[in-house]
């Protein structure tokens, strides 16, 4: 609890917070709507208005300050649906990481969380010190370094992220809580875009977001009437955002023994593989069958093949929708080899130029973004002549950032995958050994994605990263919870020397009186 009334405080309290924030945020509801070129003012203000609720619940009530990951897991998920303006100049989940930053160094300054100096030293949060450094090295020497000031702001964001819940996450009830809200935040993103199939007509369209020019938001499936929502708004980046819960439910499904909870996981998981398939995207697809697969293999189940029937059958039935909405279906890009081929080879052209780049730049690379500035330079004959993204992270980080960009960044998978795989491995708790398992075998799905696309600066891969450091202390901490220190072992040796002389006592007593 951060505060604790006093009696008759509570209106205090809220003449306090009244005077203090309230014209803060009313600011920044001004600055939502005018700088930010919103249409519509009802979501800045409805935005604006949970976000006073949030911190006057916290300040008035002494709600726990973890409130504020939850709205930041549950932002990140609707990206495109929580930003101030149709360029989104103010987002949402920047706000509630700075407002989770205020309140957890006002819970270390009470003295409330912890341990939390030693998860300072996380191998994690130092990777994320040295990813921001690695990306600053170059920056210098660029011919335009300015253009890298986007990509190192975002950069610095996710870290952030990474750093907020290793740090806040201090047991194994939060941990599940953060489970539970990706899920659940994930099936209804599922659920608001299958419903824009039926309606005909978009969220985004709705809110006055929608850019017609842009196809980056439309897909040819579903008659053209689904749009897709998600981090960074393409189809790609709404697959990756569907499978980390994906991934999720999948443990939950394996851990869960009673059936109307399986049901209802049951139905996530249709709803979101329906998305999934719905995308189009070939990498989103495979990382999120790798995740699963990897789920399934390590966590201790039974029937297995009874349930990998299950699973089957799940896939099958989305892709039995996709097809019966439409002939011209996104999930035909899946199945498509030819032009699976075609994509593999313009990759391959750009992934060479990344190459190039590195051997003429072998320490320090072009620097972070440059790949836009040298593209028409190293250009090859098979590449589109039109500026596109390299379209895998790890080439990308070797172009920009040299060889120590992409140690760092392969780092975090290492670090994460062997942090949860180890808490699922020895905890004594079965469920955080399949949410362990589950956050782990997601690394796994997201680094086969990161070769087909670029997200270096995605949210939702640190968020992953960030939920394997918080199990592994989680773990630790149960670790030290189980075991008896050594000073507790020798208190107890007079103890146990009075029992003995006790029992002593009395084999003596009934010995005398048999």
């Amino acid at each position: 609890m951060l505060t604790t009334l006093a009696p008759r405080q509570n209106a205090r309290q809220w003449a306090f917070f009244a005077l203090l924030f309230i014209p803060i945020f009313g600011l920044m509801f001004v600055l939502g709507v005018f700088v930010g070129r919103s249409s519509d003012p009802v979501f800045p203000l409805v935005l604006t208005a949970a976000i006073i609720a949030t911190i006057a619940s916290i300040v008035v009530l002494g709600l726990d300050f973890r409130m504020g990951i939850y709205l930041i897991l549950l932002l990140t998920l609707w990206d495109r649906l929580q930003t101030f303006g149709e360029q989104g100049k103010i987002s949402g989940t920047k706000i509630a990481i700075g407002i989770t930053i205020i309140f957890l160094t006002a819970a270390i300054l009470a003295d409330q969380l912890k341990g939390w100096s030693r998860k300072l030293g996380d191998p994690l949060i130092i990777l994320g010190v040295l990813y921001l450094i690695v990306s600053l090295i170059g920056v210098p020497f660029m011919p335009h370094p300015e253009l890298s000031a986007e990509f190192l702001r975002r950069r610095l964001n996710v870290v952030a992220l990474m750093a907020i819940l290793i740090l806040a996450v201090s047991d194994r009830e939060v941990f599940h809580r953060c489970v539970l809200c990706l899920v659940i935040s994930g099936t209804l993103v599922a659920c608001a875009t299958v419903s824009e199939a039926l309606t005909g007509k978009s969220l985004l369209e709705r809110l006055g977001k929608s850019i017609p020019e842009d196809q980056l938001n439309t897909l040819g499936s579903f008659k053209g009437a689904l749009r897709i929502i998600g981090p960074s708004g393409g189809p790609t980046f709404h697959s990756l955002a569907q499978s980390l819960p994906g991934t999720l439910a999948f443990g939950l499904l394996l851990y869960y023994r009673q059936w109307w909870k399986k049901a209802l996981l049951v139905l996530c998981l249709a709803v979101i593989t329906f998305n999934i398939l719905g995308t189009g995207s070939r990498g989103g697809a495979l990382g999120f069958a790798v995740a699963g697969l990897l789920v399934f293999m390590t966590c201790p189940v039974r029937h297995r093949f009874i349930k990998a029937t299950v699973a089957a059958l799940i896939v099958f039935a989305g892709l039995t929708a996709i097809a019966a909405m439409d002939i011209n279906v996104a999930a035909d890009r899946i199945a498509n080899p030819t032009e699976a081929t075609s994509t593999i080879d313009l990759r391959i052209a750009m992934w060479k130029m990344a190459l190039n780049m590195w051997v003429d730049h072998p320490l320090i690379g072009v620097g972070t973004n440059g790949w836009g500035i040298y593209y028409n330079i190293y250009r090859l004959p098979n590449a589109p002549s039109a500026y596109l993204r390299i379209h895998n992270a790890f080439m990308q980080m070797l172009a920009e950032n040299g060889l120590q960009g992409v140690l760092v960044y392969v780092g975090f998978y290492v670090v994460a995958a062997f942090g949860a795989f180890s808490a699922a491995l020895g905890t004594m708790d079965r469920r955080l050994k399949f949410e362990a398992t589950a956050i782990a075998a997601t690394t796994f799905g997201f680094f086969v994605f990161a070769g087909t696309s670029n997200v270096l600066e995605n949210e939702l891969y640190f968020i992953v990263f960030g939920l394997c450091g918080a199990a592994y202390h989680v773990y630790r901490r149960e670790c030290l919870t189980r075991s008896v220190p050594e000073e507790d072992r020798l208190a107890l040796q007079p103890r146990l020397a009075a029992i003995a002389r006790l029992e002593r006592q009395q084999r003596a007593r009934y010995e005398q009186n048999p």
